[in-house]
């Protein structure tokens, strides 16, 4: 994935998981640019279908599964990241 692409990520994320916003100051693991939809089930390595993520989003994701893209294809969070941090991330 091309370093400018991953840098737009972060900048439009402000350097937070943004599916559960913690900041990436609060993490010991660094935060990974990840694909909504993954590549095998059809995702492309577009801005629209990236995200910042940190390591415990990124495993509960990988549980759930089930993506979803909110309107204008803006990277939403997964319902029990949003429902566990009461959160309704749009970028």
């Amino acid at each position: 994935m091309p370093e400018a692409l991953q840098r737009r990520v972060r900048d439009r994320a402000g350097n937070r998981c943004e599916y559960c916003r913690i900041s990436q100051e609060r993490q010991e693991a660094t935060c990974h640019v990840d694909h909504v939809l993954p590549l095998r089930e059809g995702g492309a390595t577009h801005f629209e279908n990236l995200a910042l993520s940190c390591v415990p989003a990124r495993s509960e994701k990988e549980r759930e599964q089930e993506p979803w893209i909110g309107s204008l294809g803006s990277v939403r969070s997964f319902s029990t990241l949003e429902h566990a941090a009461g959160a309704n991330i749009s970028s």
